[in-house]
């Protein structure tokens, strides 16, 4: 299996959201998908860069790499970890007057594969996209 080449590797916090979602877009514009499919997974990224700054301690790292056509999107926060209502698994569709919880669905819905780990010491989103 060839090495991932790395592509782009942040932290993040609430003022750094829009500048992070600008260069994961850009990134991601260069690895071959169709322009609808690099904004749905920047979408995706943007929910759970948002998602770490509210629930998960205001901030967190961003990492990017592209092996095997493979377009791997992690993303960790020191958070007090997901609630054990969330499903690690799958995320339903909150409903049509739901406030909130539309992040992991999104993500479900619009990545390959993606991988939660969580404890109190944090949580690690990967979300994993074939190109």
């Amino acid at each position: 299996m060839p090495e991932a080449l790395v592509f782009y590797h942040s932290t993040f916090d609430l003022a750094a959201l829009a500048p992070v979602r600008r260069a994961v877009a850009s990134w991601l514009s260069r690895t071959g998908m169709s322009r609808d499919r690099a904004d749905d997974i920047t979408l995706a990224v943007a929910e759970m860069l948002g998602n770490a700054v509210e629930h998960g301690g205001g901030g967190g790292t961003v990492h990017l790499s592209l092996a095997d056509r493979c377009v791997r999107c992690v993303i960790s926060d020191v958070g007090p970890g997901l609630p054990d209502r969330v499903d690690r698994h799958r995320a339903s569709r909150p409903g049509p007057t739901a406030v909130g919880g539309r992040g992991l669905w999104l993500a479900f819905a619009l990545c390959t594969a993606v991988r939660l780990s969580s404890s109190a010491l944090g949580t690690r989103v990967e979300l994993i996209v074939d190109v």
